[in-house]
């Protein structure tokens, strides 16, 4: 028996026999420049077409998060991409040599949030170049190890009918845009593990437990730990028939208090899904999925239309909308604006808008004519400083005049809160909290600019992680802040959608949180089995700990203590 940590992507237990996927060598000789850039541009047509006709098979089949192949679909015309593997060719190298260097670039260089995106499609035109053929079937129903997965290659899976119980990854990030398509189909899954990829999966059983706190694969277990496991498993089963209880109730602790419960929503596509949950207000809807596959801002009127479309169900309720947040995603938007740079923390959020007055303009008026409508709250993103508020609550009220001119009705009293995502707006929070009526606390971006690492850079797995005990301190600073002005504070993020998460959340104070739709029941369920009458004491080792590790273990000790 032999276990093997990591960290996780997609939470959950599952066991069965192990496939190994690992990255193929290959070795292509230079022929002439002349040749090696034909190879490049029938490699490039060839996966073209194959991400288009896989993009329009999926969209049959109605998966989430296919707009990655946009984004792919749009780097294969980027010439700057292009140019460069043509510079090394012609240095005589080989397309294959040449596409190893870019990839290794972009593999090395991850400052910037779409190196994922190259990395992905200079991957998949070297499986062009060398015509990679896989058994996917191999796959089917197994726990897969793999050193070199790609989205491509797992959407793929999810086209042809693959189910894939668990997958081990060598490396990759939690935040990656395959994570993300991971998290969207549901497979439990852990990355960073230090295992040999060239170990014989003959025969191999494994236990896969990739829950935050275990986060691990065990090779060949014991019959001890298998009916350990197997307990867990038949509980997790008898417990998931029960989460239908939860879908229309609301979230009440233990002790009886009140949990808001908002619903995080990242487009209007799936709206469906919503109904019939009880969530107790739209908790965070971000508004970035209005530039998909456009390359000019949508309008007053198109912003007005498409917001409309939460109204049935959202009615009564408070809608929080924050305001666009293009970070450094130019390839999913395809936005011709200079200012965009490749940093999170570069020209974006708020510094963003206030550089674009006619775009911030424009959708704050679309935001006002839809606060006619529904009561509403308009969230400033990645604000760091007062003067950044007191600069869009002018704009604001600019813009309340210019409706009010052309005779447009809105909310003249609508809300405004603002997004807590860097040290320096938690610590300024007593009298950013002044200035606004809620804050909302955005616990990615918080995380990962409070322990100065990207959540993007592989290389920093280890480091980033909202358990740290400083972000917790800068979580419960802005929660008490706010408490005591008596404002509302709302917990965003990847937390929310962990039951660890959230019980750390509420154990630090937080009372509202904003989690997706699929995750509402299991969160429900959670919080409905949390005694908060005693908590002080864990309160105060976690914040003090100085380990994101130990937290989690405390943290995972209160859960399993719950009846």
């Amino acid at each position: 028996m032999k276990k093997f940590f990591g960290y996780s992507i997609h939470e959950g237990i599952c066991s069965g026999q192990v496939a190994v996927l690992k990255n193929d060598e290959y070795r292509l000789n230079f022929s002439s420049i002349e040749e090696e850039e034909l190879k490049l541009e029938n490699a490039i047509s060839r996966l073209r077409t194959k991400l288009t006709s896989l993009l329009d098979s999926l969209r049959k089949k109605d998966l989430k998060n296919i707009n990655i192949l946009q984004i792919n679909l749009m780097i294969l015309e980027d010439r700057d991409l292009i140019n460069e593997i043509k510079s090394h060719i012609r240095n005589e190298k080989s397309l294959l040599d040449s596409l190893n260097k870019v990839s290794k670039k972009y593999f090395e260089d991850t400052s910037s949030r779409n190196y994922t995106n190259f990395l992905d499609v200079c991957r998949s035109i070297l499986d062009e170049v060398v015509d990679r053929k896989i058994d996917y079937s191999a796959l089917n129903n197994k726990i897969v190890v793999t050193d070199n997965l790609h989205v491509t290659q797992l959407l793929e899976f999810a086209d042809q009918g693959i189910s894939i119980k668990g997958l081990v990854l060598i490396s990759g990030s939690r935040n990656s845009h395959l994570a993300i398509v991971i998290k969207s189909l549901g497979i439990p899954s852990i990355t960073g593990v230090d295992i040999p990829i060239s170990f014989s999966s003959d025969n191999c059983y494994a236990i896969l437990d990739s829950r935050v706190g275990f986060e691990n694969i065990i090779l060949n277990p014991s019959d001890e730990v298998k009916t350990f496991y197997l307990a867990i498993l038949e509980k997790s089963m008898s417990d998931s028939k029960r989460l239908d209880y939860f879908r229309d109730k609301e979230a009440i602790t233990k002790n009886n208090e009140k949990v808001n419960l908002g619903a995080s929503l990242v487009s209007t596509t799936k709206l469906e899904k919503i109904e019939g949950i009880y969530f107790d207000e739209l908790g965070l809807m971000r508004t970035e999925f209005l530039f998909a596959g456009r390359d000019i801002f949508p309008n007053q009127d198109e912003q007005l239309e498409v917001l409309k479309s939460v109204l049935p169900y959202f009615e009564g309720k408070c809608v929080n909308i924050r305001l666009f947040d293009l970070g450094s995603e130019k390839y999913l938007y395809n936005l011709p604006i200079s200012q965009l740079d490749e940093s999170s923390l570069g020209i974006r959020g708020t510094r963003f808008l206030l550089n674009n007055t006619n775009l911030l303009k424009s959708q704050l008026k679309a935001i006002l004519r839809f606060s006619y409508f529904i009561n509403v709250t308009v969230v400033y993103p990645f604000v760091t400083n007062l003067s950044e508020i007191i600069q869009m609550n002018k704009i604001l009220e600019k813009c309340k005049e210019e409706l009010a001119s052309d005779n447009f009705k809105f909310d003249e009293e609508i809300k405004v809160g603002c997004l807590i995502e860097t040290p320096a707006s938690a610590v300024m929070s007593d009298q950013i909290i002044d200035l606004v009526d809620k804050v909302m606390l955005g616990v990615n971006d918080l995380t990962q600019h409070t322990l100065a690492c990207s959540r993007f850079n592989i290389n920093l797995e280890y480091m980033y992680d909202f358990f740290d005990s400083s972000v917790f301190r800068l979580i419960k600073k802005t929660l008490d802040n706010a408490n005591d002005k008596g404002k509302s504070a709302i917990v965003c993020g990847e937390i929310c959608n962990s039951e660890i998460g959230v019980a750390a959340l509420l154990i630090l104070g937080a009372r509202s949180i904003a989690t997706s739709w699929n995750y509402s029941s299991k969160i429900k369920k959670l919080i409905s089995k949390i005694d908060l009458t005693n908590t002080e004491e864990i309160r105060n080792y976690i914040i003090n700990s100085g380990s994101a590790e130990t937290n989690k273990s405390i943290i995972s000790m209160f859960l399993n203590d719950m009846p």
